[in-house]
């Protein structure tokens, strides 16, 4: 029925901790990403028989309860309420970034591609919610340069997956 109507693509919201492991650094991270995976490459085939592509919604990297970072103070960033914001001014957390999405791209080789926001109501980065002042990496950048980055460690990985997918 949607590609009846001209419906060529859809997005769906995705939490990238969960589709996909975490490494050394977040071992916690992506429990029962395989069955995640699974149903979704079987979504992305079915949309795809009717000509419709699917794209990953994402507000990455997002926060986390500060209780998370106990063992890892290194790489909290500014903390709103009980989250904190994995900050992406630490080398650690962007590589786990890129090496999720790449992952996740190469899983399901046939994602049309992603559609990120870097600042909105979930907080992700440092600058997500306009504090990046108060982490001490952070507080030396521009929130321009925060979220541009954010968005570049996005983009390398979704292409390292798909050089063809598309990042909106």
């Amino acid at each position: 029925r949607l590609s009846a109507v001209g419906v060529n693509g859809i997005w769906m919201h995705a939490v990238l901790r969960d589709l996909a492991p975490g490494g050394d650094t977040f071992p916690e991270f992506g429990a029962n990403h395989e069955t995640r995976l699974a149903n979704l490459r079987r979504l992305v085939e079915r949309a795809g028989k009717y000509g419709i592509g699917v794209y990953l919604y994402l507000n990455e990297p997002r926060a986390m309860p500060t209780s998370f970072f106990a063992t890892r103070p290194e790489l909290a960033g500014v903390r709103v309420g009980d989250f904190t914001a994995m900050c992406t001014s630490r080398p650690e957390v962007r590589q786990w970034m890129t090496d999720a999405i790449t992952h996740v791209f190469r899983e399901v080789p046939e994602l049309a591609g992603i559609y990120a926001i870097t600042a909105s109501e979930n907080q992700t980065n440092c600058a997500s919610h306009g504090r990046w002042q108060s982490c001490e990496r952070c507080k030396t950048r521009s929130d321009t340069e925060i979220i541009a980055e954010v968005a570049a460690v996005l983009e390398q990985g979704v292409h390292r997956g798909n050089p063809e997918a598309k990042v909106i």
